[in-house]
């Protein structure tokens, strides 16, 4: 920072602020000048001192080094697990000071001709405009004449995605060191460009060299779009040279396609940083500041443009893993839709066939009883129970298909109790043969939940189950629904038969051996609650000895409707 900082850091200390943890400092942002700078930017080094400190700053002058030295020390001194990582130029003139700043600790990388200046820690953010930096350099001042300060979050965040993006492009300072001591600098260049017309003109030269490959990843359509000359101009290079493209990008829309038609294209989840990479030689990473704007100039935040032959491999090999990753998840998109038809098709034929055969076995079972054949007509019975069975288990693999295969079900608010009802109607008709005793417990008014309409089918199984291992005619179900935290909780027990102990430790497993039906109700029960809902499930036998006790943790929607009594 400045060479007044020894002189001004026991004045410094004495200052209320400086004591002030960072954690409670108010949110805001202002502009500080004039003879607040230095015992403000002291106070925000100390407070960093808790967590860690990132600085992105142009050269440090002569004057300058002796305290950033001392003051470093100092820092470490304070706190000896401090993490302090600083991206600046490192030349020939001040290679020892990065050197020694290394040696401390200090995590320090280079970036060719960096002009952008700014710090940041967990709370708080300094900045200095670019302006304020060249009038500070012109005038040999110690510090610029106005910087801007900040505890608000959202600038911390832009900051931090910011030096991400510098530190992943900058080289470690051992290795430029090494570069500057031996004279071998054969691993290319990067820099920082604030200059768009810079920026153009590299791109254009980008453009014109390409002739073996391009790698784009988009953070939007409109990357293209806004500079659709170029990309039209990469098009025609395409067909004269006959090299490939291969693009990622959240979507993909008919103005891009006519842009780019000899383009291939993979989806990849939405970013605000696009890529360029042609023939393994050139790459441009532009951040975006409003990546949907019309004008590329209010669009982008910062440009890196780099030929350091190491990082261009390394983020090559970032794009053929995201590409990868695209396809594998569109042939699993693919198989999953075929899969799911299969299902429909098998599901559909086999309710039909088992029409046509529970016709036919209910006129069979007619004509047994009325010739007073009773073991015929008992075996005709089974056989219908059967065909019945495996209508409804081909219904339930269906449904347990379909849930499965969604991976973005759309959720929303949903009335606990509400499900809970009109489960219990389905049930109580399913086995009208038994008396069905429920006692429902609600600590709240109104319980909702984030889920769906197949929610009914969670409490649809439960209770079946409660009542298929119930032996006696009267079965009873208890029901208790409470907030847990960010979850609605709902307890069901019965005074059934329990859990048998040999498939305890796999009820929600596909297919149970040992289980009375079909075992898919239990798995169709954890696939809802679990991978759907994102929510949780137990299930074990009562403390009693009788029946069973299953346990439902659902997330609570954010509705105000889920009020306290």
């Amino acid at each position: 920072m400045s060479s007044t900082f020894d002189r001004q850091n026991e004045k410094s200390r004495r200052l209320s602020d400086i004591s002030q943890s960072s954690s409670n400092l108010p949110q805001e942002t202002r502009v500080v000048n004039g003879a607040e700078i230095t015992p403000l930017a002291i106070a925000f080094l100390q407070r960093a001192t808790s967590s860690y400190l990132k600085i992105a700053t142009n050269r440090i002058t002569p004057t300058d080094r002796k305290a950033g030295l001392e003051f470093s020390k100092a820092l470490f001194e304070l706190n000896p697990g401090f993490s302090y990582q600083l991206i600046t130029d490192i030349q020939v003139d001040n290679l020892e000071y990065y050197r020694s700043l290394a040696g401390m600790g200090v995590q320090v990388r280079h970036l060719e001709n960096n002009k952008i200046s700014f710090a940041f820690s967990a709370n708080e953010y300094m900045t200095a405009e670019l302006a304020a930096i060249e009038k500070q350099t012109a005038t040999g001042a110690s510090v610029p004449s106005e910087i801007i300060w900040s505890t608000k979050s959202d600038l911390i965040l832009q900051a931090g995605q910011m030096f991400q993006m510098m530190w992943s492009m900058s080289i470690p300072a051992e290795v430029r060191i090494h570069q500057l001591v031996s004279g071998s600098d054969s691993t290319g260049e990067t820099r920082l460009i604030s200059d768009m017309n810079e920026v153009f003109r590299i791109g254009k030269e980008m453009t014109e060299r390409c002739s073996e490959s391009a790698l784009l990843i988009l953070a939007s359509p409109k990357t293209v779009t806004r500079n659709s000359e170029s990309f039209e101009r990469l098009t025609t290079l395409q067909k004269e040279r006959q090299f490939r493209i291969r693009v990622l990008s959240p979507e993909v829309n008919t103005p891009v396609m006519k842009i780019l038609p000899g383009a291939e294209w993979r989806k990849i989840e939405p970013m605000n940083v696009s890529i360029i990479i042609y023939d393994m030689k050139d790459m441009f990473i532009t951040q975006y500041g409003d990546m949907e704007a019309n004008s590329t100039q209010t669009a982008v935040f910062s440009n890196i443009y780099t030929t350091n032959r190491h990082t261009i491999a390394g983020m090559a090999s970032v794009f053929d893993a995201l590409w990868k990753e695209s396809e594998l998840r569109e042939m699993e998109e693919r198989s999953r839709k075929q899969a799911q038809l299969l299902q429909d098709i098998l599901t559909h034929d086999i309710r039909n066939y088992n029409q046509i055969s529970r016709l036919s076995g209910e006129l069979v079972l007619e004509r047994l009883r009325a010739a007073g054949d009773l073991e015929g007509s008992g075996l005709v019975e089974d056989m219908l129970e059967a065909i019945d069975g495996a209508s409804a288990l081909a219904e339930k693999g269906k449904k347990l298909g379909k849930i499965l295969s969604e991976e973005n079900p759309e959720l929303g608010p949903i009335d606990l109790m509400e499900s809970i009802e009109k489960s219990m109607v389905l049930v109580r008709q399913a086995f009208s043969e038994k008396i069905i005793r429920e006692e429902t417990q609600l600590l709240e008014k109104r319980l909702v939940v984030t889920a769906d309409d197949l929610l009914n089918e969670v409490f649809t199984n439960i209770f079946s189950n409660s009542a298929k291992y119930t032996d006696s005619k009267v079965v009873e179900i208890e029901i208790d629904a409470q907030v847990d935290g960010p979850y609605a909780k709902i307890s069901i027990a019965d005074n059934g038969a329990g859990i048998a102990d040999e498939v305890r430790d796999k009820i929600f497993e596909r297919f149970v051996a040992g289980a009375r039906g079909s075992g898919l109700g239990m798995s169709i029960v954890h696939a809802l609650v679990v991978n759907r809902y994102r929510g949780k499930v137990t299930a074990e036998n009562r403390g009693n000895g009788s029946g069973a006790v299953v346990r439902i943790w659902l997330p609570l929607s954010e509705s105000k409707e889920n009020v306290r009594d």
